[in-house]
């Protein structure tokens, strides 16, 4: 009964009808309260169709048989960030600290999260013990650099990017950084010499062109910004984001 519920319910979801997918499931749960599947499912289905207290009561109800439960803490988290209740997002992040003190890329994503959750404390927490892990892998360090950034530390990231532009004087992402940086520190020529720098050691990194882009639209180093796409466009003629681009 329990199996043909939940296929009927994914088929119902794979033609775009969520209001009947949400049916069923909540059908089968006044048979089965605790079927986890089943609460799963609906938990995800609350969350896209903008329930997210719902989605809560459902994750709460899954929770009581696995509080340490990964997903569970990273769904909550989500969506009460969503609802601007940051303490209750910081408590499951908290968690998910516990969980992941061993594993640096996952405190990597934690504390992007706690600076969502406007824990700056908690970040710094999380980067300082994947530096502890890994001191000198490059991306726990540009992570370090992007939370310093974040915390408008102007002097701390500049130490730390002076030493890694020694070591990686073409890495696109650290470039980036350096462009970030003389932004914070109202330098904007500058920061458009080190993002076409970025996005001239890798066309793939977006975020740099990106800000490039909306910079050149303030009179700002418009030069730099169309010779990177003309020479982007050189070697990749088929990609039609730069050649719009350079249409703009």
């Amino acid at each position: 009964h329990g199996d043909a519920r939940i296929l009927m319910a994914k088929t119902e979801m794979a033609e775009g009808n969520a209001p009947a997918a949400t049916s069923t499931l909540e059908g089968l749960l006044e048979h089965n309260r605790e079927h986890v599947q089943a609460n799963e499912i609906l938990a995800n289905l609350y969350k896209l169709t903008g329930q997210p207290k719902r989605a809560l009561q459902t994750l709460e109800r899954l929770s009581r048989n696995n509080r340490l439960h990964a997903g569970y803490l990273m769904s909550k988290a989500e969506i009460y960030l969503q609802l601007g209740e940051y303490d209750n997002a910081g408590g499951q992040l908290n968690l998910l600290y516990e969980l992941w003190i061993n594993n640096p890329q996952k405190l990597i994503s934690l504390s992007k999260l706690q600076r969502r959750a406007k824990d700056l404390v908690a970040a710094r927490r999380s980067i300082d013990r994947a530096l502890e892990i890994r001191p000198k892998a490059l991306d726990v360090m540009l992570a370090d650099i992007e939370l310093d950034l974040f915390r408008y530390d102007a002097e701390s990231a500049d130490i730390k990017l002076a030493t890694l532009l020694k070591n990686h004087p073409e890495n696109s992402r650290v470039l980036a950084l350096k462009g970030d940086l003389a932004l914070l520190k109202q330098q904007p020529e500058t920061s458009q010499e080190y993002y076409a720098r970025a996005f001239d050691s890798d066309n793939g990194n977006y975020f740099s062109l990106i800000k490039m882009y909306n910079l050149a639209l303030k009179g700002i180093g418009n030069a730099l910004f169309e010779q990177s796409l003309l020479k982007a466009i050189d070697s990749a003629p088929d990609n039609h984001y730069h050649r719009n681009l350079i249409a703009d």
